[in-house]
């Protein structure tokens, strides 16, 4: 008996292209008006459940440029998407799909790939917000450079004609061929490499520090004076925990999270003992959340593993869509990463439990020693170019192993179309989001004059 899944390519791609009577390629370019009464910052809906004293700094983070914005406002640009026309063409959403949420990552074998690198507000949902969100923070980030809107604009259309490009590519391949395609970091170019931090250790530099006597895969762990490492706590970003605070969340990381591994990540885990906690308050979106990093230790101080404990929430595109997921907020980004991720943690889970009095859901993943991210700032016009191009060519490979590149490729076609109402898209949303960072930092120096006066402490 020969099984078969009811449609072939040709047929899922003619789908594809019946999805053009809905919504038209062109109908993409429109940014839908917002209600009235919606003000950046005014309702602090964002901030609930975070802790009270880290929300001033994830404020200023915030408001630091219009670059900082856009990352940290995911919740705002889903509302907007969600009052605009969509597709009915869904895939597993990077979710957060800005230029920062890239970076080079190394495989079990040694090989440097460029890879998405946080899943936070990964969830299904119409596979062009992801392309959107991109080419939003591909024009932000040109604009700040100094690029002129002419520039700006043929920068998200080459970026759009890309993901056209590869998803076309990768529909047409084998399935395990597209499932298992990578983007080897020796093709991006020695400039563009070059763009990168020199070393990936500067990405737990903030937990941890020098030490005397040799080099550790993490970069360096503090040595207290008997020898032992201890993670970093003189960081802005890392905070010391109370000794039941430390005791209790080790106890989970070492009991709840470990129930959800597989067989082979328990083996693995069990191989560590773990020696320290702490709290972490690292990026934008995530600072207040009750978010740590846990060291363990191996078969000695020389076999460190930091663990990057995160706390999960509903995800933005859930929210603006209206819906309610079935899973567990750990559960969620830790499938959604399994599946976008070229490069699979085997100590990635997730677990549940009460802290100070209401239930909250955590995943938990290992904190690699060797990734690194890209210097904006040391892009010029054509590395960025070919930087968001194999941004999005990520994206399109993301999306096509979740099985849709037949009818997202039926939908894009061959044409312009597509491309065109991306990239002004991406113009019109530059220009909100460049108003939304302008208002949101008067309102926040307003509300920091008014603590002043109050005599009490800036929120």
């Amino acid at each position: 008996m020969r099984w078969s899944n009811g449609s072939t390519p040709t047929q899922r791609r003619r789908e594809g292209r019946a999805q053009r009577d809905r919504v038209p390629r062109r109908a993409l370019a429109q940014l839908a008006p917002r209600p009235d009464n919606e003000t950046p910052l005014s309702g602090r809906e964002d901030d609930k459940g975070r802790i009270e004293s880290l929300v001033p700094l994830r404020h200023r983070r915030l408001v630091s440029s219009p670059i900082t914005f856009l990352r940290g406002s995911a919740a705002r640009m889903y509302g907007d998407l969600a009052r605009g026309v969509s597709t009915d063409i869904e895939v597993q959403l990077c979710g957060d799909a800005h230029l920062e949420n890239f970076g080079l990552v190394t495989t079990p074998r040694g090989r440097r790939i460029l890879d998405l690198v946080e899943f936070d507000e990964t969830a299904r949902g119409p596979f062009e917000w992801d392309v959107k969100r991109l080419a939003a923070s591909l024009v932000v980030v040109a604009d700040y450079l100094g690029y002129p809107s002419a520039v700006q604009d043929r920068l998200a259309f080459a970026t759009a004609r890309e993901y056209q490009r590869v998803m076309t590519h990768l529909s047409q391949r084998p399935r395990m061929v597209a499932w298992h395609t990578e983007l080897d970091a020796r093709s991006l170019g020695g400039r563009l490499l070059r763009a990168f931090s020199e070393s990936g250790q500067r990405r737990v530099d903030h937990v941890t520090g020098p030490v005397r006597r040799r080099a550790l895969p993490y970069g360096s762990l503090r040595e207290n004076h008997r020898g032992e490492l201890r993670i970093r706590l003189d960081s802005p970003s890392v905070a010391r925990l109370n000794d039941d605070e430390a005791r209790v969340t080790l106890a989970r990381v070492v009991s709840r999270y470990a129930a959800s591994l597989g067989d082979d990540g328990r083996a693995l885990l069990a191989q560590f003992t773990p020696v320290e906690v702490a709290r972490e308050a690292a990026g934008i979106a995530s600072v207040g959340r009750e978010n740590y990093v846990v060291l363990l230790l191996g078969r000695d101080a020389h076999d460190p593993l930091v663990l990057r404990v995160r706390e999960a929430v509903t995800s933005s595109v859930a929210s603006a869509r209206g819906g309610e997921e079935r899973r567990h907020a750990g559960e969620r980004v830790a499938s959604g990463q399994r599946l976008l991720e070229s490069v699979p943690d085997e100590l990635l889970g997730w677990y549940d439990a009460p802290v100070r009095g209401t239930d909250r859901s955590f995943y938990v993943r290992r904190l690699d020693p060797h990734r690194t991210a890209v210097d904006l700032a040391r892009l010029d016009r054509r590395s960025l170019d070919a930087y968001a191009r194999a941004c999005v060519a990520v994206v399109a490979r993301a999306h096509a192993r979740a099985g849709a590149g037949d009818l997202i490729a039926g939908y894009l076609g061959e044409g312009e179309r597509f491309a065109t109402a991306i990239a002004a898209f991406a113009d019109a949303y530059r220009e909100r989001n460049e108003d939304d960072w302008r208002r949101s930092r008067r309102v926040l120096r307003r509300n920091r004059a008014d603590s002043r006066r109050d005599g009490v402490a800036p929120v």
